[in-house]
């Protein structure tokens, strides 16, 4: 389809417009149909899902009672399968919730130097940006560094949502 003068291009909007309308009406029932699939998936696994959880906890609390009998692999294996323990790799975490990140790097700085801190770099795009708006650097500068500042321009093409809304089309 070629548009040949702003009328033609007027009434394109109006067609698509509509045709987004559909669309998204058509989206909307989709959704309900498959909210409507999940709903009856969790009204038929309810059953299965109340046991399979309380067999979980119940088999986790067998073996933690018994944890002394588990070989030095930390795992049993049984005919129908196998359990066990795992040992996660250790991580760092907050004492408790009153201690947020700032305040502890404030005192591993204060107690420890910079030793287990870590100082990130990174290019501050917006001070380029702002240097670069009023004539501060150059693109040869930004060159020189192995960087360049790029401008698009998007094309927008957007129905007015309240003049389509009760126009039949033909």
């Amino acid at each position: 389809m070629k548009i040949k003068s702003f009328e033609e291009l007027d009434q394109s909007l109006l067609v698509l417009g509509k045709a987004k309308a559909e669309l998204q009406r058509q989206e909307a029932t989709m959704n309900e149909e498959i909210q409507k699939i999940k709903d009856k998936f969790a009204e038929d696994t309810a059953e299965l899902m109340g046991i399979t959880a309380s067999l979980e906890d119940a088999i986790e609390s067998f073996c933690i009672a018994h944890k002394s009998e588990f070989d030095a692999t930390r795992t049993k294996i049984l005919n129908h399968g196998k359990v066990g323990f795992r040992t996660n790799p250790p991580k760092v975490l907050q004492l408790n919730k009153k201690w947020k990140v700032e305040s502890s790097i404030a005192f591993l700085k204060k107690l420890f130097g910079k030793k287990y801190l870590r100082e990130k770099l990174e290019i501050d795009k917006e001070a380029i940006l702002a240097d670069y708006a009023i004539d501060k650097i150059k693109d040869e500068d930004l060159a020189g560094a192995g960087l360049r500042i790029e401008q698009e321009e998007t094309f927008i093409c957007e129905p007015d949502w309240t003049k389509i809304e009760n126009v039949k089309l033909s």
